[in-house]
């Protein structure tokens, strides 16, 4: 879950490795503001701008059915 300035929130459905591979990162991430991929559930590579992102998170509670890749 990513949370965007001026925005709201965008859901994105990682792959498992995509997401133990940027759970750690993701403090570095948004306070460094870089742009990074990562895998979604579909093996898509996805480019995230986090200068743009407020807060992010993993998550597998409250996902919305259906997400596989950006949604809402």
């Amino acid at each position: 879950m990513l949370y965007v300035v001026g925005g709201g929130e965008i859901w994105l459905a990682l792959s498992p490795e995509g997401a133990a591979e940027a759970e750690p990162r993701l403090s570095q991430y948004l306070r460094s503001g870089v742009t990074q991929n990562v895998t979604g559930a579909d093996g898509t590579a996805m480019a995230v701008n986090f200068a743009h992102v407020v807060a992010a998170y993993i998550t597998t509670e409250g996902v919305p059915k259906g997400t596989v890749g950006y949604n809402r």
